[in-house]
């Protein structure tokens, strides 16, 4: 009789990710404004390679295809942070606006001009506490400690990967 051994069977989690660079890409990009009223591009970042990595408690981790997200708040404390993205991505380095007295608070996003541009990055990973409806820590039943999960963010973008960019129509 056929076995099927669930000990080779690749996990598809959230694992802590090592110190590494890392190709991502945007899959998906929205323009919103964001609570305190800026505008704002929300990029869905998908990790390109590698496929999977090693993990201590899980073995082989497919990572490939993971996703997080990134807030591009377009406002004057965040300009430096802007102008590497726009850089490391070979995006334009003018952003029109609707008012010239209210330049940061006018900011025209285009959300497309982000989807599919790849790139080389270092990726920070933290734990973070689930939470309920309500805004409180979620505990695990069996220990009485909050739940957590990995949470991605980029740490820095290294260079563009122009050769793994989607256009996107």
């Amino acid at each position: 009789m056929p076995i099927i051994n669930l000990n080779e069977v690749t996990e598809n989690a959230r694992p802590f990710l090592p110190s590494n660079t890392y190709t991502i890409r945007v899959a998906d990009a929205e323009s919103r404004r964001s609570q305190a009223g800026n505008p704002m591009v929300v990029l869905t970042w998908e990790i390109v390679a590698p496929e999977s990595i090693e993990d201590a408690d899980l073995g082989t981790v497919r990572i490939a295809g993971l996703q997080f997200r990134e807030y591009l708040v377009f406002m004057e404390k965040a300009a430096a942070r802007i102008k590497r993205v726009h850089r490391t991505l070979n995006l334009p380095s003018e952003l029109d606006c609707d008012d010239e007295n209210d330049p940061w608070g006018t900011v025209k996003t285009d959300a497309d001009l982000y989807k599919g541009k790849a790139a080389y990055a270092t990726i920070k990973t933290e734990k973070i506490t689930k939470k309920n409806g309500e805004g409180e820590a979620m505990l695990d039943p069996a220990n009485g400690e909050p739940m957590t999960f990995n949470g991605y963010s980029v740490g820095s973008l290294v260079s563009a990967a122009p050769e793994l960019d989607i256009v996107v129509q």
